[in-house]
């Protein structure tokens, strides 16, 4: 738009979905007299204002605006290494940790499209990995929960372990490690001294595979048990709530909403502002909803037969395809 003459203020744009309707702030004050919003869903009609900062203060005409176009590839494959049964990764700074075959991989993605070994350490059976500050806490099936120092990436040291029947998946809170530990339920891990990680508390669930904790609440897919979620209190683990699913796979959270692959049911995303009565809020149709995770507006899913399918959650209930 074009400034004002004499006016050397801030400027903030408002939006509106009709030209005679309501008109919203979506800037902040702003400047310059460029703002892109990047709030749009294509193929919609908006309507713009732009008034100067202070409140009742000078207002323009209205200015029709369309979204442009996302470009034809949306998703493009940057960099690759072979791996053998990879079942679990996650990024920390410029590394990537995965768990298959060979046990707990670490990679430099420094450069994502020349990804670099950097260490491996050989661990039977380990079924998922958790990275937090400079350690990186491996579910170990039945070995338990096994504690790395990986400080330096290129040689991590194992501290300590704590055996437990079956570690699929932890989830680390202070001082506290929470362990998916399959049919024999929740169990609860103090690693003050991750040398001497020690066991002190256990809920028992139908089937714990997964799980995960978000502020002081720890939410797991319990199969066809459903959703159950948790208050956690250090070692103590108190029910709050349950929403009944047909078969909760894995799940993820972003601020007050639930994502849970549903296998055959799909994605189903809850409404959890209150833990203790969980709420849906919308859903989407695919074939085998096994992983979820969530960044921003964006939902990363991934089906057994339809692959790897992005979703624009923008408006959690009525989600739209954005590639796959």
């Amino acid at each position: 738009w074009n400034p004002l003459p004499e006016y050397e203020g801030e400027y903030v744009v408002l939006r509106g979905n009709r030209k005679d309707g309501e008109y919203v702030p979506v800037s902040g004050t702003v400047s310059e007299t460029v703002f892109i919003d990047g709030t749009t869903r294509f193929g919609k009609q908006y309507f713009y204002r732009v008034r100067t900062a202070p409140p009742g203060s000078v207002e323009s005409t209205v200015v029709f605006g369309e979204p442009l176009a996302a470009p034809e590839v949306k998703i493009d494959r940057t960099g690759e290494m072979e791996g053998r049964g990879v079942q679990d990764l996650c990024v920390h700074g410029s590394y990537l940790f995965t768990i298959g075959a060979e046990g707990l991989r670490i990679i430099d993605v420094s450069i994502p499209r020349k990804p670099e070994d950097v260490a491996v350490v050989p661990l039977e059976d380990a079924r998922s990995v958790t990275v937090l500050g400079e350690y990186a806490y491996v579910s170990g099936g039945k070995r338990g929960l096994i504690i790395l120092d990986i400080s330096n990436p290129s040689k991590p040291v194992q501290l300590g372990s704590r055996k437990t029947s079956s570690a699929l998946k932890s989830a680390v809170k202070g001082e506290f490690v929470y362990v998916a530990d399959g049919e024999y339920g929740i169990k609860v891990i103090d690693i003050s001294n991750p040398k001497r990680p020690n066991r002190v508390g256990r809920v028992g669930v139908e089937q714990a595979n997964s799980l995960v904790i978000a502020g002081d609440y720890l939410y797991l897919p319990d199969g066809s048990a459903g959703i159950k979620i948790f208050r956690v209190e250090g070692a103590d683990i108190i029910r709050e709530g349950i929403y009944v699913t047909s078969n909760a796979l894995d799940l993820a959270v972003w601020e007050n909403r639930l994502f849970v692959a549903d296998g055959d049911k799909g994605l189903i995303i809850l409404d959890v502002r209150d833990p203790a009565r969980p709420s849906f809020i919308g859903s989407y149709d695919t074939s085998y909803a096994k992983r979820v995770m969530v960044s921003g507006r964006y939902v990363y899913l991934l089906d057994e037969h339809e692959g790897f399918i992005v979703l624009d959650a923008y408006d959690p209930s009525r989600l739209e395809h954005f590639d796959t």
